[in-house]
């Protein structure tokens, strides 16, 4: 296997694993709201959920030199947004704001978030 597709996988699996992690905290919140009727922890772990997507940017740097370009660029764009978003949402104190992060204005519960759609896409592109 060549270090391209090696570096791939690795990109690809790191990003279904901040997807999940951004999932998961999602789900707390909103059973923090939802089940507790606790407010302050919704808060909270919106918060930490924004400050995950804010991160992607910087997620697999280390990793995307050996992908294809345009594979790349593609990448490094739309994470550039999803953490320009996720900043602007923490900078404002929105929990509004954290709880729209990765969704398109149509999303319909069930479907897929733009990361988990951009994360399809790359791998399309990969085969």
């Amino acid at each position: 296997m060549s270090a391209q597709n090696d570096s791939l996988s690795a990109f690809l699996a790191l990003l279904q694993d901040l997807h999940k992690e951004i999932c998961d905290l999602e789900k707390k919140a909103l059973d923090a709201l939802t089940c507790a009727q606790d407010e302050k922890s919704y808060r909270t772990l919106m918060a930490e959920r924004a400050q995950r997507i804010a991160s992607l940017a910087e997620a697999g740097a280390e990793l995307r030199p050996d992908l294809p370009e345009k594979m790349r660029l593609k990448a490094e764009a739309e994470l550039a947004l999803f953490s320009a978003g996720a900043r602007q949402a923490l900078n404002l104190g929105s929990v509004f704001y954290m709880s729209a992060l990765l969704y398109p204005d149509d999303h319909k519960t069930g479907e897929a978030d733009n990361l988990q759609k951009l994360i399809t896409r790359l791998k399309r592109d990969a085969q």
